[in-house]
């Protein structure tokens, strides 16, 4: 897909949508047109849309269903073919480290916008995403879906049978948090400084079974030919580190210019032709990300400003009010109920930061 101002996703992310919108009672055309999609986008996998109006659909989906974890139960009717060639090149791959490489470094091409990195520390390996889309205003199902979605191709490559150690999501608590043990079939910690699951690292050296050596070729040169379509789209390559490293405290214009190859000065004159600077991306990754955990979670204002890499609190609260025009604290005071759990479970309290299902 060519690069945008307006972050796309292949329709196929929605497949299994209007089977579980019509299980929850609800009619999936009127959703999709409410948020501006083509109902007949569902009938081409590889049909673009816009990522705001398919995250605004998730979320609207959610609300409408009363099922709050709507995103998550759509993961469970995805499979391989979702993500395309991407996910059929992964499947070829000789083990589970080069498969997650090559979704990590292609998925740009199913989903832009959506930030997956890999890490490992002390024998255990951790996968990661957020979103670097601006303007977001909630992300809870979106995220859901992504993690079902990570794990639904993970259990391709490890057998149906296997299990992260655990899942942890940035936002709060669901009403009916044992839901989530039961569909992730692992613990769940919600309010956690990070999105994403844990499993031994030693895994991803494992072999997958069946890759076929000339189809990864293929399909490896099918893939190159869609990233050269792509493009070089240095705003979002930009934006996409600044939300890596913001929380380092070495978020900075000579590191990122480092791991896009090019010196400073360079980076910033791109920029400038794309309309922006690095200054200016890192406080629109700020105040979104700031947003989203105020809105989203029950993390305090410390834990927040320590995220966003601020050494003091008091110097994201002013921060904060420059963006938004008031303090955190009353913000987030007037923010939005969440949805309720469609398992018909009633809510009784949330569980505290960190709390497992």
């Amino acid at each position: 897909m060519p690069p945008t101002a307006t972050p796309l996703v292949r329709s196929a992310g929605l497949a299994g949508y209007r089977e579980l919108v019509r299980q929850l009672g609800e009619t999936p055309e009127r959703l999709l047109r409410e948020v501006g999609i083509d109902p007949q986008a569902l009938d081409d996998p590889d049909r673009l849309v816009s990522y705001r109006a398919f995250i605004d659909l998730l979320e609207l989906s959610a609300e409408r269903t009363g099922c709050g974890e709507f995103g998550l139960r759509l993961s469970q009717k995805q499979g391989l073919v979702t993500l395309g060639p991407v996910g059929l090149l992964a499947r070829q791959e000789p083990d589970v480290r080069h498969a997650v490489g090559a979704l990590l470094r292609h998925m740009h091409l199913h989903a832009e916008g959506l930030v997956v990195r890999l890490g490992e520390d002390g024998g255990r390996a951790s996968v990661m995403l957020d979103f670097a889309i601006p303007g977001l205003r909630a992300t809870r199902q979106v995220t859901e879906l992504s993690v079902g979605m990570g794990l639904n191709m993970i259990r391709l490559l490890l057998g149906t049978r296997w299990a992260p150690d655990s899942v942890y999501f940035a936002h709060m608590a669901a009403p009916d948090p044992a839901v989530y043990r039961r569909l992730l079939g692992a613990p769940v910690y919600f309010d956690w400084e990070y999105t994403g699951y844990v499993f031994p690292a030693a895994l991803l050296d494992r072999p997958i079974r069946d890759a076929d050596d000339d189809l990864h070729r293929y399909l490896s040169r099918y893939i190159d030919g869609l990233e050269a379509q792509h493009g070089d789209d240095v705003v979002s390559k930009t934006r996409r580190l600044i939300q890596d490293l913001v929380s380092t405290g070495r978020c900075a214009a000579p590191l990122v210019a480092r791991y896009l190859t090019m010196d400073t000065r360079t980076l910033q004159r791109r920029l400038r032709a794309h309309g922006t600077s690095f200054k200016a991306l890192t406080e629109e990754v700020r105040a979104n990300l700031a947003a989203r955990h105020l809105r989203e979670s029950r993390k305090s204002l410390t834990e927040i400003a320590e995220l966003l890499g601020y050494s003091e609190l008091s110097a994201f609260t002013r921060s904060f009010r420059r963006w938004f025009g008031q303090p955190p604290t009353p913000w987030r005071a007037a923010g939005a109920p969440t949805a309720g759990s469609c398992s018909g479970a009633p809510s009784t309290s949330r569980r505290r930061a960190h709390g497992g299902a």
